[in-house]
């Protein structure tokens, strides 16, 4: 309203009053246009704040809401427990520090327990002249979940990279312990008062074997014989053996869609990946419960994968087992995959179990994590890639393995027990052997015998030269010279590039008798 007027009457004159009419009407005009804009404005605002993907609390002088966005009316009630619409701190923290550590360029982080659990960081600051409060929320869970399993990933390949270290000497050592125990069975009698002895010696030593064969699947270094698999009906048939081997107080579920779910894997490492997370899931219901096999197959983007170590965006299928059992909490969750980890008591378990799944996906170039919570069961989810139909995968035949014929092979190793129990090994199949405890004392043999070696044994790990180049030096000398690679993990690619180049096969350590003969025939007759 504007007035303007004076005691005396007719003060204005007609011109005066009809130019205070028209500065009136242009003073309203203007006014209207200006609540206009401000109105927009205003629209404009609260839709970018309804829409911010943070919650966003505007706080006036009196710790009263005058403004809040959907996102931050969610996470409200977490935040606070006033009945009384006065908002004097958030998360237990009085708003006037939660301040001062944004001045300083910090956030206040807040942990809701929930369930389900969520991490918060929390910022506020004055604004305006009546000193309201602008007070963001942001909820980083997923963001915080994403790092967690990037730095678990980095962090198992190192272990991962230790554990194959150690392994690959264990097994050089059960290699000459095992060996020389099967030489000595042969040399005794079947009355022998040592030969129960020699057989529990060996028997213990496979059990190592085995030992070491789950530390080589968590580091990713065991051998595996990947072929098409409908994991699908592999499933299903895996279903009817752990139905006989849990507990009757345990149900068994499964929920597949039809569809493929072809990918390129082992089927002896899929089961026992299935077997390690089903006998897990019986460990955490001791007083039963339900195990949900769930299989669907997905489509990754690059926006899905960039928290999953090694993923490429694609067609992938997807295994979650799910159990009602006891969960984890969070300290245990972090360290689950780790090798010889276990919340088990002394005698209950190796704590390989699902370090040796973890291995075994990653060797299959898929995806692992789990979700669990205590009192809440747990979430294992696998990402396997899905494999197309229509490549070939080659398998290899088993022969029948004779004994030789006095042909001279030539052995590099460099492990004296290994080196002599290969030698004793080939000997007693009928070989002649030549033994080099390094590559340079092999190429020096190889040139004094060329044309009588039939086949060069090298172990792959060795000083100054690796069994890959001292193929390939052999090859230079003698085109075609055929070597079989030996050593205490798988190659992965190495091996593939190696027999590409001519390598015949690749034997794994720790090996028997009838394994070692039957890869010596072969790469033998081998034209």
């Amino acid at each position: 309203m504007i007035l303007v007027g004076k005691e005396e009457k007719s003060f204005f004159s007609e011109e005066q009053i009809r130019i205070l009419y028209t500065l009136a009407n242009q003073a309203s005009i203007s006014i209207q246009r200006l609540q206009s804009l401000l109105a927009k404005e205003q629209t404009r605002v609260e839709t970018a704040i309804e829409s911010m993907r943070e919650g966003v609390i505007l706080l006036d002088k009196t710790r009263h809401i005058t403004a809040i966005n959907p996102r931050a009316r969610e996470l409200l009630p977490f935040l606070t427990s006033t009945d009384k619409d006065v908002y004097r701190e958030f998360g237990g923290v009085k708003i006037e520090d939660i301040i001062r550590l944004t001045k300083a360029g910090r956030h206040q982080e807040i942990v809701i327990q929930g369930p389900p659990k969520r991490i918060v960081e929390v910022t506020a600051s004055f604004f305006g002249k009546d000193e309201g409060v602008v007070v963001v929320v942001d909820d980083v869970t997923e963001e915080r979940e994403a790092q967690r399993r990037i730095e678990q990933q980095e962090r198992l390949a190192t272990i991962g990279q230790l554990a194959g270290g150690i392994a690959h000497d264990f097994n050089n050592l059960l290699t000459s312990i095992i060996g020389f125990a099967q030489l000595g069975l042969m040399k005794l009698g079947t009355a022998h008062p040592l030969r129960k002895d020699l057989e529990i010696i060996i028997s213990q030593g496979q059990r190592a074997s085995e030992l070491i064969r789950q530390i080589l699947d968590f580091s990713r270094r065991s051998i595996t014989e990947k072929k098409p698999l409908n994991l699908s009906s592999f499933l299903k048939e895996t279903m009817k053996l752990l139905r006989r081997t849990l507990p009757e107080n345990i149900l068994i579920h499964w929920e597949i869609q039809p569809g493929d779910y072809t990918v390129l894997a082992d089927p002896t490492h899929i089961q026992q990946l299935i077997m390690n997370l089903a006998t897990n899931a019986r460990d955490a219901m001791p007083n039963g419960g339900t195990l949900t096999f769930h299989l669907k197959k997905v489509l990754l983007s690059k926006e899905d994968v960039q928290s999953y170590i090694g993923l490429s965006p694609g067609e992938y299928v997807m295994l979650k087992v799910e159990d009602t059992g006891c969960g984890m909490n969070d300290e245990v969750k972090k360290h689950a995959f780790e090798p010889f980890f276990t919340t088990k008591s002394p005698g209950k378990g190796t704590g390989l179990g699902l370090s040796q799944v973890y291995g075994i996906v990653k060797q299959h170039n898929g995806h692992i994590y789990l979700e669990s919570e205590v009192g809440r069961g747990t979430q294992v989810i696998i990402y396997l890639p899905f494999f197309k139909k229509g490549e070939k995968i080659p398998r290899a035949d088993i022969l029948n393995i004779p004994k030789g014929e006095g042909q001279k092979i030539l052995l590099v190793e460099d492990e004296e027990l290994v080196r002599e129990v290969g030698q004793n090994m080939l000997e007693k199949l009928g070989y002649r052997v030549l033994a080099a405890s390094n590559a340079k004392e092999a190429l020096q043999i190889f040139n004094s015998h060329q044309g009588e070696i039939s086949l060069v044994i090298t172990d792959m790990v060795m000083p100054n030269m690796s069994g890959g180049d001292l193929y390939r030096e052999l090859n230079r000398i003698s085109p075609g010279v055929k070597v079989l690679l030996v050593s205490g993990y798988s190659l992965g690619d190495e091996i593939k590039k190696l027999k590409a180049e001519g390598v015949i096969d690749y034997l794994q350590k720790p090996f028997q008798l009838e394994v070692l003969a039957r890869k010596v025939y072969e790469a033998l007759s081998v034209k």
